[in-house]
Order: C-alpha cells, then sequence, then structure tokens
C-alpha cells in the first residue's frame, strides 16, 4: 500500500538509474575497443573513442544524479505516510487500550522501529532492484559484447549465491527483533529517569545512574548479538563471492593461454567481474537486512492497521446519564456495584475520601476505564457501542500542557472554534486570565493557570455533560470560588465536579451531592 503511493516516483528513479547504469557498463567495452584498437595513424577512431567515453561519463552522472534526487523524494514521502499513519492509528486508540503500552515504547516504535525500516527495509529494497537493474545490463553486455563462455560461468556460478539468505535469514530477524525489544526498553527507561529529574540529589545520583546503566548494557549487548552474526553473513558472502572471482579468473586465463580472446577482452572481462560481484554482494546483504527487518516490519504495521471495534454516533439528544450495577477497577481502586442516574442540567458534587472511587468513576464514564459488569446508559444508549466524545468532555487532576501558545492549546490546534474565545474568557474573567491568554508556551504555566486554560478549552468544546476532577485544586481561593459559581451557573450543562471542599457554602452551590466510600455510593442528596 505503502509502496503503491510513490510508484510514480519509484519508475521516474529507475529510469535513470538505468541509463546512469547503461552508461557505466559501456566503460569496460570502451575499454577493451582501446586495447584492441589498431594504430596504424588513423586517429579518427581514437577520437571517436575519447567523445563517446566523455559522454558516457556526462550521462552516467546525470543519471546517477537524478535517480538519487527521486529516491530521497520517495523515500520522504513514503516514510511522511507511514508516521502520519502511524499517529493517527494511535489516536484512534480508546484510552484502555492506549494505556497498554508506555509513552517510551510508542516513541520507540514511532522513531527507534521507523528508523530500522528505512535502513534495514526500504532502502534494501531498493537497493535489490537498482542492483537487479544492475545485474541485467551487465550480464547483455558480458553476453553480446565480451564472451559468451566467460559470462555463462560467472552467470552460474552467481546463481550459487541465491542460496545463501535462505541458511540465514531467520536467525537474522530473530536477532533483530531482540535488539529492537531492548531498544524500547531503553527508551522506554531513558524517558521515566529524565522525567523524575526532580528526584536526582547527591545521594540518589550514583543509584539512577546504575539504573541505566542496567538497561544500557542490555540493550547494547542485544545489539552485540545481532551484530556479530551479521559479520557471520558478510564473510559468508564474501567467500562466495571469491568463488564467483576465482571462476572467472580460472576461465580467463584458460581461453588467453588458448589464445580464444584478445588482450581487450581480458581487460573488459576483469572490468566486468569485478562490477558484476558488486551487485551481487549488495544483494546478498539487502536481502539479510530485508530479512532481519521482518519482525520490525510487522509491529509497525500492526500500529498502522488497528482498529477501535465499530463505535455508532448517539442518535439522541436527551443525554440523561445511567449507571446500572456498574463495577470497575483502577490499580488498587475500585467501583462496585454502582448504580444512579445523572439528570440532564443538574450540578452534581463528588465527594468521599481518597482511594473511594471518585477519580474512578469518572474515568469509567469517560471510557478511560472498561467496566468489568454493569451497563452506562445515555440517552437510553449502552456508552459502551456509542462514541461519546461529542456529548462528556473532562478536566483530569493533572492536565498536559502541550508545548505551544495558549490559543493552540485551548482551540487544540485548531479542532475547536475561536470565534467565542472573546466570550469565553470574559465570562471566565479572573485575576490569572490576563497572564494566561499571552502565554508563548502554556507547559511552563504554574498549575493554577493550566487549570485555567483546560477550562476554557472545555467552555469553547461546548459539551452538554462536563466531568471535572478537582479541577481548581491548584488555585488560590479566590479564584476558586468565582470559577466554580461560574461553572456551575452554566445553563443546560450536566456538571460532575469530585471535590475536597465539604463548606455548607461550597455544597449548597450544587443540585446533588453523592458520597463514596471503598468505591460504593452510600449517600446521595442535597
Amino acid at each position: 500500500n505503502y509502496i503503491n503511493k510513490v510508484k510514480g516516483l519509484i519508475f521516474l528513479h529507475f529510469l535513470f538509474y538505468f541509463l546512469y547504469t547503461v552508461g557505466m557498463a559501456a566503460v569496460p567495452y570502451l575499454s577493451r575497443l582501446l586495447f584492441d584498437y589498431s594504430f596504424n595513424g588513423n586517429f579518427q577512431g581514437i577520437l571517436w573513442l575519447f567523445g563517446a567515453y566523455l559522454l558516457v561519463i556526462i550521462l552516467s552522472q546525470a543519471g546517477q544524479y537524478l535517480a538519487q534526487m527521486f529516491s530521497w523524494k520517495l523515500q520522504r514521502n513514503f516514510y511522511l505516510c507511514l508516521r502520519s499513519d502511524l499517529i493517527r492509528s494511535l489516536f484512534r486508540h480508546s484510552v484502555s487500550d492506549f494505556r497498554q503500552k508506555t509513552i517510551g515504547e510508542y516513541i520507540s516504535v514511532l522513531t527507534n522501529d521507523v528508523a530500522a525500516l528505512q535502513a534495514n527495509w526500504l532502502e534494501p529494497i531498493l537497493d535489490i532492484l537498482n542492483l537487479s537493474v544492475t545485474l541485467v545490463v551487465y550480464a547483455v553486455f558480458l553476453f553480446v559484447f565480451v564472451d559468451v563462455r566467460i559470462a555463462t560461468v560467472i552467470l552460474i556460478t552467481s546463481l550459487l549465491t541465491a542460496f545463501l539468505p535462505k541458511i540465514t535469514a531467520k536467525e537474522l530477524s530473530e536477532r533483530r527483533k531482540y535488539e529492537m525489544e531492548g531498544m524500547e526498553v531503553y527508551t522506554a527507561k531513558v524517558k521515566d529517569l529524565l522525567e523524575g529529574f526532580l528526584f536526582v540529589n547527591q545521594q540518589t545520583m550514583e543509584s539512577m545512574a546504575r539504573e541505566h546503566e542496567f538497561s544500557l548494557r542490555d540493550e547494547e549487548n542485544r545489539r552485540y548479538r545481532r551484530g556479530v552474526f551479521y559479520s557471520f553473513t558478510l564473510n559468508l558472502n564474501g567467500f562466495v563471492l571469491n568463488i564467483i572471482n576465482f571462476s572467472a579468473f580460472v576461465a580467463v586465463g584458460i581461453l588467453l593461454l588458448r589464445g580464444e580472446i584478445t588482450i581487450g577482452t581480458d581487460v573488459a572481462t576483469l572490468g566486468y567481474v569485478e562490477s558484476f560481484i558488486y551487485p551481487v554482494q549488495y544483494i546478498l546483504e539487502s536481502i539479510n537486512s530485508i530479512a532481519s527487518s521482518q519482525g520490525v516490519k510487522e509491529r509497525v504495521l500492526t500500529f498502522t492497521e488497528y482498529q477501535e471495534g465499530h463505535v455508532k454516533q448517539l442518535p439522541s439528544a436527551q443525554f440523561r446519564l445511567e449507571l446500572d450495577h456498574v463495577s470497575s477497577e483502577n490499580g488498587t481502586f475500585s467501583l462496585n456495584e454502582v448504580s444512579y442516574t445523572f439528570e440532564p442540567g443538574k450540578k452534581y458534587a463528588i465527594l468521599g475520601p481518597n482511594g473511594s472511587g471518585k477519580s474512578t468513576l469518572l474515568e469509567t464514564l469517560m471510557k478511560y476505564r472498561k467496566t468489568t459488569c454493569g451497563e452506562i446508559r445515555l440517552g437510553g444508549y449502552n456508552i459502551r457501542e456509542y462514541n461519546t466524545s461529542a456529548v462528556m468532555m473532562d478536566i483530569i487532576q493533572h492536565p498536559h500542557m502541550f508545548v505551544a501558545s495558549y490559543e493552540e492549546n485551548v482551540t487544540m490546534f485548531g479542532a475547536y472554534s475561536s470565534t467565542k474565545l472573546e466570550t469565553v474568557e470574559k465570562y471566565l474573567e479572573c485575576d490569572m486570565m490576563a497572564s494566561v491568554r499571552n502565554a508563548s508556551n502554556c507547559s511552563v504555566l504554574s498549575g493554577g493557570e493550566q487549570q485555567l486554560v483546560q477550562l476554557v478549552r472545555l467552555m469553547l468544546a461546548d459539551r452538554p455533560i462536563l466531568l471535572l476532577d478537582e479541577p481548581f485544586s491548584a488555585m488560590d481561593q479566590k479564584n476558586k470560588e468565582i470559577l466554580t459559581k461560574k461553572l456551575l451557573g452554566l445553563p443546560n450543562k450536566t456538571v460532575l465536579i469530585v471535590t475536597h471542599d465539604l463548606s455548607r457554602a461550597h455544597l449548597q452551590l450544587y443540585d446533588v451531592v453523592l458520597f463514596f466510600r471503598d468505591g460504593r455510593l452510600v449517600l446521595a442528596g442535597k
């Protein structure tokens, strides 16, 4: 599929590579004509040879440049398509599926695995096709312009090399896959250690460095193991190629001894043998590279071919949210047989001690966690079978801010229209708004400022059901009170807020208060 997308560039690449190869293949033939030329004072033939040689050089160099240019262009387009598909495939994952791997593992696929495919799959495929053209062109020159007998000897011995990749392919593939798995683990470990940089001090520095070294040594040992076997395959290839060289050398020697070929033919043959052996050698190496990358290729394709189960759009505008004996697990936290109905337009406070299941409730409603039993229905429809992203949106405790401007963060890079941004900002006006709206990099904002960015984004998205997990925990009391009242004053919005503020003044802002303990809903009322 990806090759098909760049087939036009492949055609142009091989067209110019063919011109380059024909030019290079003509050089030994011109050398033969020069050595066999009868110098009897006729310089016209010599001048013709000089001109032909110069023309061949110009054409071959031009062909080589254009072939390389189109090669770079097709590789660029190929990897633009592949990486774009990888990212889009990852974005299609449900949150629960996405969390099956670490961020480091995904980064490793997008960097290490794709780089390995380029070096050990696409480039070798192009090399095999290029070198096959070279072999065909040189074989034609050998048979037509040199000597059929010598060409036959070279061709027969070359065919013996076709069996070599079958001997080493499986083992190479296994070792390459083993190496890539080590690179994935190492990338994840480095990311994990660097994200914990704040824990580095004089006491912990050495132990963290040792932790890194354990992973580094494992990764390098895997690379070494693959490299040793790869060196063995190269030497095996080299031995067989030397047999081809020796066979041609013997054939030329015998024919010269019998006086059946000229010195010019001898010179041309040796030139063609060297040019013939080079493609055979690199075709063998390329086949081994492709074989070694099969595991990596399959893993990358597994990502690009990911399909979430068929999810339908909600057909109803009635957004009553019902939990019917819902259970869900979140590590050591869980929900146990929770049943409740959230009415449209009402505001709900979710209370309970730490670990009581409050955050797990919101994550389950957002489908970040899968239910182990029971049903969640929205407008009477089981949300497991429907896309709820156009209906519900949440704010989490520890928001991620993109390394981007305020507007790019709140509009999600243009996904949400900015036409209402000024209106939203006026509605949410508070002490922090002026500094936040001028931010060029939201990732360096304070915790409270980042929570305000999240709230602006939530308002721009304009969903009917809003789920918020301690949305103002990092703000001062004044801004917290202002924004809470504004949020709960939104008309026609169903709002669920996890809060630890148990004051009467705060709780009176809500229509209903729900209290959780040990994963169970134990109290619900005004």
